[in-house]
């Protein structure tokens, strides 16, 4: 055992970790290492002289390589042993609050902000990889959930924000086959109990609308609607038009207008038909009712000397479709 007091000289140190280059503690050794040194903690006066004995020491540039390299890498076996070690543990208060301390009035360098940003907005294959092994199969109980919601209920984000996500998400299409995996995912889920849907129903209806009285140019739909992609009903009944080599195309993502209003599809062969393929539950969510949206959209369309052909998700079949359609 070491004297009380005793500092090893530079060679001694260097003799003692060439002895130990290569040895590894036993699983056992470390068990018990673990278990003396639980609930151990150091004093403010052991800190304050470890402090003062690393002070103007610096690393070298390779064993500052190397502990990032273990940071950003580590091992398998090491996540595992971590996530085992803090399985079913929480942080205290008292934690929670020294750490906040800790880090208050530090802030990253804008290249270190820079670098973060970037590794967030295009992180790697194999990162991407990782990230869904590890969340595969994952899901967050409802308490969680709750706990979510909870913490995030009053929060506004701010028009910067709002604008850089806008301009993240813009142009940004899935692929078929991210939206036949996020179909097959979602296949017989209801995110919302019946009572949720009546609810946000009658938020949204009338004036409680966040659009009510708002009637947005000719320009600024057809921006809107240049990133919409055919709705599952209109690539059904697109399908059905295509299988009958029927006279009609698909105008819904703003590539015709009459005044304001957009339709879905439009017939090709210079008559003044249009369709109209929709979900009675959207229409009633943003509407007083299915009839009083048609009326006003036949109102509008008769004016140019075009006639409107209405389809809900009952109607859109071979059988009406060939029927109603001249």
């Amino acid at each position: 055992m070491p004297l009380k007091g005793y500092v090893p000289s530079k060679e001694h140190r260097k003799k003692l970790n060439q002895a130990n280059k290569g040895k590894f503690l036993s699983e056992e050794t470390k068990r018990k290492i673990s278990k003396i040194l639980m609930g151990h903690t150091v004093s403010e006066k052991t800190r304050f002289k470890i402090s003062i004995a690393n002070k103007g020491k610096h690393r070298s540039e390779e064993t500052r390589k190397k502990i990032s390299e273990a940071k950003r890498n580590p091992s398998e076996e090491y996540r595992n042993k971590l996530r085992k070690a803090n399985k079913g543990k929480s942080l205290s208060e008292e934690t929670k609050r020294k750490m906040s301390e800790s880090h208050k009035g530090k802030y990253h360098t804008q290249e270190s902000r820079k670098k973060i940003s970037e590794a967030k907005r295009n992180p790697s294959e194999e990162t991407r990889r990782k990230l869904s092994k590890v969340n595969k199969g994952r899901h967050r109980s409802v308490e969680s959930k709750g706990k979510i919601s909870e913490a995030q209920k009053g929060k506004h984000h701010s028009e910067k924000t709002k604008r850089k996500m806008s301009e993240m998400s813009r142009g940004r299409q899935f692929s078929e086959e991210t939206r036949k995996k996020l179909s097959k995912a979602n296949m017989g889920k209801h995110f919302c109990t019946e009572e949720t849907k009546r609810k946000m129903s009658e938020s949204h209806r009338g004036k409680k609308n966040f659009h009510y009285g708002k009637h947005p140019s000719k320009e600024t739909i057809k921006k809107m609607l240049m990133r919409r992609i055919p709705s599952s009903l209109e690539e059904k009944f697109q399908g059905i038009i295509d299988k009958y080599n029927l006279p009609y195309r698909y105008v819904g993502n703003g590539k015709f207008f009459i005044e304001n209003l957009n339709p879905d599809f439009i017939n090709i062969n210079n008559e003044k038909i249009a369709i109209e393929v929709y979900a009675r539950y959207y229409k009633l969510r943003n509407n007083k009712t299915v009839e009083k949206w048609k009326e006003e959209r036949d109102k509008i369309f008769a004016k140019y000397g075009w006639k409107i052909i209405y389809f809900n998700e009952i109607e859109v079949n071979e059988k009406n479709i060939l029927n109603k359609l001249p």
